[in-house]
């Protein structure tokens, strides 16, 4: 039986599914949704498929305990009626929290794939995504790192235009397929190698609880971009290729105290880790 050469030539890859306690939980209709939404990923070999658990809060109540731990029963049950073309499907979880960053450690560890698909358990893909392109892309285009799929129109807007420099720098590369460069790093639907976590991301973050877009975007500028190498998917004024399904309690639904208590809290760390990620890429240097 002869197998036809786009089977042979199809990259393979490591889809990783970063899940943590949300609002939603014990119900498990937002990370199944974006677990059926994988389906939309076209040629490429799904090596592997690592559903990934940050561990709770150490000061969570008891409620919260409960919940996640019915959430990842319910889960269990309901991934024995989807059928995965992966070789691998894992679902682990840490036992203390790690934040995103921890997280994302935790899962690299089951990845033996040069190239990683990075997915949020809440922003599901929407339309079909032909990563071996994007793969080739990669490899003829050594500076193309962290290829981001927008969740909103490809167009100047929120971190892609957050000042004069980032608004003239997003542009179409001028490639096939389509990618425009940016100086905006986010943490939303990727595709990257192993390496550029192990490299680039980890050396800067160190082991601190956040999300990498707390330091990485606010170090992202003209002369970091070589180091970073931020791209996101499309031409200008594509549609978008995710959604999100918002399973946390956004600051916006707050009130009072909590909503302003959060927003302080939110600006003095980010205070902080931008003075962190600075000292760490300076000693990177």
């Amino acid at each position: 039986m002869k197998v036809a050469q786009s089977e042979i030539s199809r990259p393979k890859i490591s889809v990783i599914v970063l899940g943590h306690p949300i609002t939603s939980h014990p119900a498990t209709s937002i990370i199944t949704e974006t677990l059926y939404s994988i389906r939309l990923i076209k040629g490429v070999e799904v090596e592997s498929i690592i559903v990934s658990h940050d561990g709770i809060r150490m000061f969570a109540g008891l409620g919260m305990r409960k919940k996640y731990k019915l959430y990842l029963q319910n889960l269990e049950n309901s991934l024995k009626h989807i059928d995965f073309e992966s070789k691998t499907f894992k679902v682990i979880k840490r036992k203390f929290r790690g934040h995103l960053n921890g997280n994302i450690r935790s899962a690299l560890q089951h990845v033996e794939t040069e190239f990683i698909l990075v997915v949020q358990q809440d922003f599901p893909f929407v339309r079909e995504v032909e990563l071996k392109s994007l793969i080739n892309l990669m490899r003829q285009n050594p500076r193309i790192r962290h290829l981001r799929f927008n969740k909103n129109e490809n167009k100047r807007r929120g971190w892609d235009a957050g000042n004069e420099e980032r608004q003239l720098f997003f542009r179409e590369l001028g490639t096939t397929p389509q990618v425009i460069q940016t100086l905006a790093w986010s943490d939303e639907n990727h595709l990257t190698r192993k390496s550029y976590y192990q490299q680039v991301v980890f050396p800067i973050l160190g082991k601190i609880r956040t999300f990498p877009e707390s330091i990485l975007n606010q170090l992202s500028s003209a002369e970091t971009h070589e180091l970073f190498g931020t791209y996101v998917v499309g031409g200008m004024g594509d549609g978008p290729m995710i959604r999100h399904l918002d399973g946390s309690l956004s600051d916006l639904q707050k009130k009072g105290f909590a909503k302003r208590w959060n927003i302080l809290k939110r600006r003095f760390m980010w205070s902080f880790y931008f003075r962190w990620g600075k000292l760490r890429l300076w000693f990177m240097n």
